[in-house]
């Protein structure tokens, strides 16, 4: 059994515990939650967000919950949003987004949806929206394209300017295959 003065000393530091957590839990968050009324309109207005559609009963959900709340707050200063959906709550909506386990988290990118590729930590989240936010087909000069073979994986570079009828072509493949491999003209 504890000494008096420690027990004391125990309870308080437990109190403070509990007052620092109720009071970051009451702070505003920097994820937006969404629903059946407010998604289409909300994703409607976004160039670029992540949004996870998620469970509170599941621990990979909870698991989540720090991170995912850390990089909104660091990527609110970059205008990149992010979102959750509570799938207990909004079942249709999870349904015809094709949530199959939780949490699911996916890139809204004016309006498409695409497959989250990266960690599920604070600063994996943060880099792969700010990478997703810049442009998939880069232009790069000669001693860039030395750079960017370096850093090692597969690159297509195609050769030839803006204007050319294979630059729409080159970047739809990066921006659907960004995460595969780097792409620059």
């Amino acid at each position: 059994m504890l000494p008096l003065a420690t027990r004391g000393a125990a309870t308080l530091a437990a109190a403070a515990l509990l007052a620092s957590t109720v009071g970051v839990a009451g702070a505003a968050s920097a994820v937006h939650e969404l629903t059946d009324r407010t998604f289409r309109g909300w994703v409607g207005a976004q160039r670029l967000a992540l949004v996870e559609f998620y469970a509170p009963w599941c621990v990979y959900c909870q698991a989540l919950e720090p991170s995912y709340e850390m990089a909104a707050g660091v990527l609110k200063k970059d205008g990149i949003p992010l979102a959750k959906v509570d799938c207990t709550q909004n079942e249709d909506l999870c349904e015809r987004m094709e949530v199959g386990g939780f949490p699911t988290l996916k890139v809204v990118e004016a309006g498409a949806f695409s497959a989250y590729n990266g960690t599920r930590e604070q600063a994996g989240i943060v880099e792969y929206m700010r990478r997703h936010g810049q442009p998939p087909l880069p232009e790069a000069r000669a001693a860039q394209l030395a750079e960017i073979t370096k850093a090692g994986g597969t690159v297509a570079v195609g050769f030839f300017g803006r204007r050319a009828p294979e630059f729409a072509v080159l970047e739809d493949a990066a921006r659907a295959l960004r995460d595969e491999c780097a792409f620059a003209y």
